[in-house]
Parts: structure tokens; C-alpha cells; sequence
């Protein structure tokens, strides 16, 4: 089976800049281990204080992005057919 990487980027990680602010978001791009972008991917986000989750596709440059997220931990999970599942903390 081939296996997928996942490249997690915490977009808006400016949580610190502003005090007033109550959520940031998860984003980042799917691609298999050629480089190649892998659209129509499942990804799903649990927050692993409160079990929580979104779920989500990948774009058709292989690209997801998670607004308005709680600040926490998270697992990032990603599926697609023929590849692997991939789960990153």
C-alpha cells in the first residue's frame, strides 16, 4: 500500500499577538512520497482534550485548512483511496 505524507502548518499560530483572540486554524497540503498532491484526501481533526471532531477534503492542489478552531491538541488524520491512513499528533 502506499502511504501518504501529510504536511500539517499551524496557519494564524499568532495566538500570543493577539490576547482577544479565541481561535486559530489548522492547514497544510497532502502529497505522496513523490511530491505529488493528492486531491479529494479525507482529513479530519480531533481535539484530543474534548474528542471533538471536523472533518474535511483535500482542495485539487491537495490543500485543507481548518478556521476557527478552540486553541488545544490535535490529531490530524488523513485518508484516500489507494494510500495508507496517516494520523500525526
Amino acid at each position: 500500500m502506499r502511504t501518504i505524507v501529510l504536511m500539517i502548518g499551524l496557519l494564524g499560530a499568532a495566538l500570543g499577538i493577539a490576547s482577544a483572540q479565541t481561535f486559530g486554524e489548522i492547514g497544510g497540503e497532502v502529497h505522496d512520497p513523490s511530491g505529488a498532491l493528492i486531491p479529494n484526501a479525507s482529513v479530519t481533526v480531533t481535539n484530543t482534550a474534548t474528542n471533538v471532531a471536523r472533518t474535511t477534503t483535500t482542495n485539487t492542489d491537495g490543500l485543507y485548512v481548518f478556521p476557527d478552531l478552540v486553541p488545544g491538541t490535535y490529531n490530524v488524520q488523513v485518508t484516500a483511496k489507494g494510500f495508507s491512513t496517516v494520523t500525526k499528533a
